[in-house]
């Protein structure tokens, strides 16, 4: 009776240690669960701060090539104004030569030709004057043009500093 008394009493020990220990793991358990829960809600963060970065990325790319397709196009248009500027300015040129050496035959067919009549100076004096109109026309061309070029350079400037 007295060992099974004893028996009792350390079952009843052992019983109460067990509790305890039981205890314990639940409480150590629920810790753990609750930890894994902050840690599902952080990882849901990052995934969608992941995301919204990936899409962030994704749109300033889609710009930069946009940008890039805008500054080869610049740089085309500027090519062709650059092509079309130097046309305007040779013929400018040529037509500056032509007025001159046009001029000084003029003068020439004035001196020598007075007394044949003002009808052949009047003739010669509206071909300068149209000649004066062709320059007059180049040279307001060849300036639109190099206000078109400076423009084309501002942009490609400004779009190439992004």
């Amino acid at each position: 009776l007295e060992t099974s008394s004893h028996t009792s009493k350390a079952l009843r020990k052992d019983l109460s240690a067990a509790e305890a220990r039981h205890s314990q793991s639940e409480v150590l358990l629920h810790r753990m669960t609750a930890m894994k829960d902050a840690l599902q809600a952080q990882v849901q963060q990052l995934r969608a701060v992941d995301g919204r970065r990936q899409q962030e990325s994704a749109e300033i790319e889609q710009a930069l090539r946009s940008l890039e397709a805008r500054l080869k196009q610049s740089e085309s248009e500027m090519s062709l104004l650059r092509g079309e500027l130097s046309a305007a300015l040779e013929g400018k040129t040529r037509i500056e030569e032509r007025l001159a050496a046009r001029s000084m035959e003029l003068e020439q067919a004035a001196q020598q030709q007075q007394q044949q009549g003002a009808d052949v100076v009047l003739a010669h004096d509206a071909e300068v004057k149209a000649l004066r109109v062709q320059l007059q026309q180049a040279a307001d061309s060849s300036a639109t043009l190099q206000i078109k070029l400076q423009a084309l350079e501002a942009d490609y400037s400004a779009a190439a500093s992004l």
